[in-house]
């Protein structure tokens, strides 16, 4: 599937945020991966803001620190910390190994939507949700753009999202 499916959904910003001083080799290089085209297209496109005034994408360049890298190394050393402590409950792997999970975007009820690290090129990575507990997760057979296309559609099925936000016309705010 092509972003541009995503753009004929979604209007883009006449002027996206906070891109200015975005570099990706930097991001990708202080994660050790590569990330999705498809994501880097839609940060590029959108910048910083969120879908439905509930689900907000990570920018790496913004200023707001619960949408850029802190709030992703965030949500990766709190997981491994819960590992940690309970590792029956938490049985993922801790990132980068395959199998661990990245965040991309996290919802205004703390759910944090992720993908699925495996050992296929980053542009195939399954997208999940996992709960604000971080214990429930569901895994869609879909890539980023394939999801947000589908999310857009109202045709995601989930327990974790709000059957409200999952029924709603979407659009994009700018933050």
């Amino acid at each position: 599937m092509e972003f541009g499916e995503i753009t004929a959904r979604l209007s883009p910003p006449i002027l996206p945020k906070e891109i200015d001083d975005l570099s990706w080799d930097a991001v990708e290089g202080e994660l050790g991966v590569e990330l999705p085209a498809g994501y880097k297209e839609f940060v590029a496109t959108y910048g910083t803001g969120s879908i439905g005034k509930f689900l907000w994408i990570f920018n790496p360049a913004s200023k707001n620190r619960s949408l850029n890298g802190e709030a992703i190394r965030y949500f990766q050393s709190s997981y491994t910390e819960l590992k940690q402590d309970f590792p029956a409950d938490y049985t993922r792997p801790t990132f980068p190994a395959l199998n661990s999970f990245l965040p991309w975007a996290v919802t205004d009820n703390g759910d944090t939507l992720v993908w699925i690290l495996c050992d296929k090129p980053p542009n195939s990575w399954k997208v999940g949700v996992m709960a604000s507990d971080q214990v429930a997760e569901e895994i869609y057979e879909s890539d980023f753009v394939e999801f947000i296309v589908q999310l857009l559609d109202q045709e995601i099925d989930s327990k974790i999202l709000p059957r409200q936000f999952l029924d709603m016309k979407k659009t994009f705010q700018s933050f």
